[in-house]
């Protein structure tokens, strides 16, 4: 009898160890398909060397649509109690396939950890993020929740490894300058939006 409760033990074993190593592959190809996914190893400078090209060198087309563009490093902030730093890398007009949508942006950012261990939560969520006129204070909010990236963990990324991310906003299409206030992150002021 004890011989036949140890085969039994045996083969339960192996089916737990085949499920476990099943739900495994699943939960990475999981994480790949993410859309913040876009992460990388190296390290991305704070400011951009001076022997490199700016973003209008890199793009005329953008730099030319209204003139406003942002060039890299110059919306950038320390966040979560110094453990993350993140950088407006554009922030721009939203075009369908029947022309402008006037009263969209799109606000593309890219997150940085700095540190080896991070303390706490250490998210941003992007459903706090809010464009703000400088002049009126008038808030503008994100549009949906399918129209931006899961909430950044600082603890999903490598020490200086960097991710990509997308909030979209509803901004009247008049308002050309807003400041960018995010989830644990000092207040961006004077962000330019690009048509």
């Amino acid at each position: 009898m004890n011989n036949l409760l140890s085969k039994i033990a045996v083969i339960f074993s192996f089916i737990a160890l085949a499920g476990s190593g099943f739900a495994v592959s699943r939960v990475s190809q999981l994480e790949l398909s993410l859309p913040s996914a876009s992460v990388s190893s190296s390290v991305v400078p704070d400011s951009p060397p001076e022997d490199s090209p700016t973003a209008q060198e890199t793009d005329p087309d953008e730099s030319s649509r209204n003139g406003q563009s942002i060039q890299l490093g110059q919306f950038s902030q320390v966040a979560l109690d110094g453990q993350a730093r993140v950088e407006i890398t554009a922030a721009k007009r939203l075009e369908t396939a029947e022309g402008s949508a006037d009263n969209m942006i799109v606000l593309e950012l890219r997150y940085r950890r700095l540190v080896d261990t991070v303390v706490g939560n250490g998210y941003i969520h992007l459903g706090k993020a809010q464009a703000r006129n400088p002049d009126t204070r008038e808030i503008y909010r994100p549009i949906a929740n399918d129209k931006k990236t899961a909430p950044f963990f600082a603890k999903t990324l490598p020490t200086d490894a960097w991710a990509d991310a997308f909030v979209w906003l509803q901004v009247p299409k008049e308002i050309d300058t807003v400041d960018v206030v995010l989830d644990k992150t000092p207040v961006f002021k004077g962000v330019p939006i690009s048509s």
